[in-house]
């Protein structure tokens, strides 16, 4: 038969915190300063060398870049109620408007809506002009003309 040794003893680390793992042997520790600076050889200059500190984010907010209107729907409303001329060309520059836009041109996609916005009013104001002075014709001078086409009592 043969003889059963023991286990090896395991050396417990008696620190504030209780037991632990066995320690490791890895054998002698190499010789040098490993990961540090050597020592000053002249004692007249002294090194000072400390840990780098983690670096500082500064966060950027930047406020979002509100987009100019194009008046795209007014353009198209006086294209198809009021005025075709003065609509279509409304939507021409409205459709330039966001082009410059969508090139970053804020400024010129600002004037350009602007234009839009103007002839797209101009358009339905001479169209509502138009049909005042249509219902004031036929009201007025086409009565005094044919009064017995109006005259109710006739």
């Amino acid at each position: 038969m043969s003889k059963q040794m023991p286990p090896p003893e395991y050396n417990t680390p008696t620190g504030p915190y209780g037991g632990g793992y066995p320690s490791a042997n890895y054998g002698p520790q190499p010789q040098g300063n490993y990961g540090q600076y050597p020592p000053p050889a002249d004692t007249h200059h002294v090194v000072l060398s400390s840990q780098p500190q983690p670096m500082t984010n500064t966060i950027v907010v930047q406020s979002p870049v509100i987009r100019p209107s194009s008046y795209l729907i007014l353009a198209i409303f006086t294209t198809i109620c009021c005025n075709l001329v003065f609509g279509i060309i409304a939507i021409i520059f409205s459709v330039m408007s966001s082009s410059s836009a969508d090139n970053g041109d804020l400024e010129g996609a600002r004037s350009k809506g602007k234009i839009s916005m103007i002839l797209s009013i101009v358009g339905i104001v001479i169209t509502v002009l138009i049909i005042v002075f249509i219902i004031i014709y036929f009201t007025v001078i086409v009565s005094s003309l044919y009064p017995s086409l109006y005259d109710t009592y006739g």
